[in-house]
């Protein structure tokens, strides 16, 4: 990296939620349920106007648990995780430098070395810091200073394949040290 930048700023509820929906729907398993959900309420109605009661109820149901209460859900996990943890109430800084990343919390700072952090998905409105494979830092780009600075990261992110799982990355290293 040229110049190591500096990101500070504050989770709200809505980044929260975000990665909830992106952490649950990209997988298979969550998008199977959420196109269940969505194929329910499309095919609910039709099961009423001819006349099978029973299974349109069902399916509206079935509907209604992914379509509402699951996304209600979320955002009530959300609110309470914003308004609990102290972390969430004070400023974020990330200092991403040439050879680690440096992040300062309500708690204390921290610095990972690149080779330690697990995979970085860089998303349109945050980027999430996967330190396992379940475990993320979570980064609204808002709280970046300017365009040159996503950019900056992204192209650090590409060139040292952190949007790679850690695993996957050893792999790749090891192949290239044989040939």
């Amino acid at each position: 990296m040229v110049r190591d930048v500096i990101v500070t700023g504050r989770l709200d509820v809505l980044d929260v939620v975000k990665f909830m929906f992106h952490h649950n729907y990209s997988r298979v398993g969550g998008a199977i349920t959420g196109v269940l959900g969505v194929l329910s309420m499309i095919v609910a109605p039709i099961m009423f106007l001819t006349g099978d009661v029973v299974s349109g109820i069902i399916l509206c149901l079935v509907g209604l648990m992914y379509g509402i209460v699951t996304p209600l859900g979320f955002y009530r996990k959300a609110r309470r995780q914003i308004r609990m943890n102290p972390v969430f109430k004070n400023d974020m800084t990330f200092r991403f430098g040439r050879d680690d990343l440096e992040v300062n919390l309500y708690t204390g700072k921290t610095l990972i070395l690149w080779q330690e952090i697990f995979r970085i998905k860089v998303l349109k409105t945050q980027m999430l810091i996967y330190i396992k494979e379940a475990n993320a830092l979570i980064l609204p780009l808002r709280n970046f200073g300017s365009e040159e600075d996503i950019e900056l990261v992204k192209d650090f992110i590409t060139r040292n394949q952190l949007e790679i799982p850690h695993t996957r990355r050893l792999e790749v290293e090891i192949h290239d040290e044989d040939i």
